[in-house]
């Protein structure tokens, strides 16, 4: 019986580790650039921004956009249960502020939802809908590379969402950011590699009017954008990939501040997985869709320190049961999926960690594994289910 509990969990563990590894591996080659076309002269665009008490860096993140923003493009912000001047910061800016008040609906997925709400009021609505946080910088060009992808490809493009440490100094931030820039570059150019749809990050997120007309918005879910790119590859309009369009914030100094926001990250990642990969399992078997299967493979894998604690554990357990059975081909197996894990993110720190994290900074990595336990175990005694929003300070 324990044969065959052990060989069970093994090949339950082959799946996320060859996936991860595959995606990385794939995602270590630059893509190419899209191939540069003319976009229509009547081509609308609408950002929307969801906003909850961002008076203090607002004003910088407007300066940004209005470099990119062109004649065709239009900025609404949603000002979401905000208790400080927000809305009328954006309006002196020239902008168009919502404001929005509800006592117990409080989340990003709300205020997106009145801010669709107010576009298919109006007369005439646009060929697509863009997504940005009021905490993101746009890099040059990054918007346009959005809207002509999105017009080439008909689909929903998600940009290349980074965080960076900026000033704050502490390991923990850097490995942070090193972890990020794996799981939302790296792994995200070896989906696209792959032919298959990949997950949405939060902001950076642009879609066809159509594929976001009808989206569920309005639900209270921690990390809502994971929830929509699920729904969305469901139906078989999963969104791609736009590497060269770049969309960038900082974490917050506040240590504190960045343990809620890992927290909640990490605990909707779990929830997210739960909910959906037995969904999507079961949409790829009943009505084949390589979209749903992909989106069931990447999503399986879970938060890259919470699948080295896994495969530490069970290296350890194999390892006691291989010394007292003398039987060392499940030791074997267990160390391919180790080595593959340590191999595949020593290469990616390699080619593209090494201005984040240097190499005696990486000896810190194992601490920083250790130190997420209590987020692990949050998660089965008091798990985050309301959206909080993370303090910038």
């Amino acid at each position: 019986m324990l044969d065959t509990i052990i060989t069970i969990a093994l090949i339950i563990l082959a799946l996320p580790v060859s996936m991860f590894v595959l995606e990385c591996l794939l995602g270590l080659f630059n893509t190419p650039a899209a191939k540069e076309v003319q976009l229509p002269d009547n081509l609308k665009n609408t950002l929307l921004m969801p906003a909850h008490n961002e008076a203090e860096i607002i004003a910088h993140t407007l300066e940004n956009l209005k470099k990119h923003i062109g004649i065709n493009d239009t900025l609404v912000v949603i000002a979401d249960n905000c208790q400080d001047n927000t809305a009328d910061i954006v309006r002196q800016h020239g902008f168009i502020a919502l404001e929005r008040h509800h006592e117990t609906e409080r989340g990003k997925g709300y205020a997106l939802a009145y801010g669709m709400d107010y576009l298919h009021q109006q007369d005439q609505q646009p060929d697509i809908v863009t997504i940005v946080d009021a905490d993101c910088l746009l890099d040059a060009n990054a918007l346009h590379l959005l809207k002509q992808n999105v017009h080439q490809r008909g689909r929903p493009v998600q940009a290349c969402y980074l965080m960076k440490s900026g000033s704050v100094n502490r390991i923990a931030v850097k490995v942070s950011e090193f972890a990020f820039m794996v799981k939302n570059k790296i792994r995200l150019r070896g989906l696209s590699r792959l032919g298959m749809p990949v997950p949405l990050t939060g902001t950076g997120m642009a879609f066809p009017w159509d594929a976001i007309a009808s989206a569920k918005l309005a639900t209270g879910d921690i990390v809502e954008d994971m929830r929509l790119g699920v729904e969305l590859a469901e139906n078989g309009m999963g969104a791609t990939y736009c590497d060269e369009a770049l969309v960038y914030s900082y974490f917050p100094s506040s240590e504190k501040a960045e343990q809620t926001q890992r927290e909640r990250w990490e605990h909707g990642h779990l929830s997210t997985l739960k909910q959906f990969a037995p969904r999507l399992f079961k949409r790829a078997i009943t009505k084949p869709s390589i979209e749903a299967l992909g989106m069931m493979m990447d999503l399986i894998i879970p938060p890259l320190s919470l699948l080295v604690m896994i495969i530490a554990a069970a290296w350890l357990l194999i390892s006691v049961f291989s010394l007292m059975s003398n039987n060392w081909i499940y030791f074997s197996t267990i160390n391919i999926y180790l080595m593959s894990l340590l191999v595949t993110v020593f290469l990616t720190w390699l080619l593209y960690g090494r201005s984040i994290l240097s190499a005696k900074e990486m000896l810190h990595i194992p601490i920083y594994i250790f130190s997420k336990i209590a987020i692990y175990i949050g998660y089965i005694v008091r798990k985050q289910t309301k959206w909080i929003r993370t303090d910038r300070n």
